[in-house]
């Protein structure tokens, strides 16, 4: 059977290292998540330029970016999550756990500080542009809520060359700062095919994703 995988950069680490040296990988733009229609409209191109029978899809519903895709030809299998930082964390039991017992985390991985545009990031960006009340109003605004951050160690490098950005993100933001050790779980899973417990939407050929394929769950990490 020939697969591939789609994947977004935020993860694209954490997949390499699970996934067979010889499976064909491609990487979408972390930032498009903020405009789902634009999401959808780049996994379709890259489903479509895709001739093979089955594609791991690196994706959760993600703000229903993933509702609407479709293959004429593969197999797409599709992690039941609502976005990736369940995947970091290896099951959507420990992400429940999680957000019952602290539901202002913000979550931080290298893959999110290399490729997201996080709160710390647009007030470095408006500072120069708008000056110091307005960034620091636009920040305030997207980290209302927020009182934890939680930096994940993925495995993808040593934490040390991302925890001084996690601490000084915590730090501007007034934030109760930890670690937490990531899990490769789901990740092999779906590579594997071998779910091991984990749920997956499972899409054959000609089928449509629908937002009814995937379990509700208890709110979106970082969106």
């Amino acid at each position: 059977m020939r697969r591939a995988a789609i994947v977004c950069k935020a993860i694209e680490g954490e997949v390499r290292l699970v996934l067979p040296p010889d499976m064909e990988i491609r990487s979408v733009e972390q930032g498009l998540h903020r405009t789902p229609l634009k999401l959808t409209e780049s996994l379709q191109q890259e489903i479509d330029s895709l001739d093979v029978d089955e594609i791991l899809m690196g994706y959760g519903q993600c703000g229903n970016g993933v509702v609407g895709l479709h293959s004429s030809r593969a197999r797409l299998i599709v992690p039941d999550v609502d976005d990736c930082i369940t995947l970091l964390l290896g099951s959507v039991k420990r992400y429940r756990e999680e957000f019952l017992s602290e539901p202002g985390t913000y979550w931080l991985s290298q893959g999110w500080i290399e490729h997201s545009e996080d709160p710390y990031k647009e007030y470095l960006r408006c500072v120069d542009k708008y000056g110091e009340e307005t960034a620091l109003w636009v920040a305030g605004e997207m980290m209302k809520g927020y009182h934890r951050l939680v930096l994940i160690d993925s495995g993808t490098c040593p934490l040390a060359e991302v925890r001084e950005y996690a601490q000084t993100f915590a730090s501007f933001f007034k934030l109760e700062y930890s670690e937490m050790n990531g899990s490769d779980s789901f990740f092999r899973s779906l590579v594997s095919s071998e779910w091991n417990g984990h749920h997956f939407v499972v899409v054959e050929p000609g089928e449509v994703i629908t937002r009814e394929m995937f379990t509700p769950t208890l709110g979106l990490a970082n969106g």
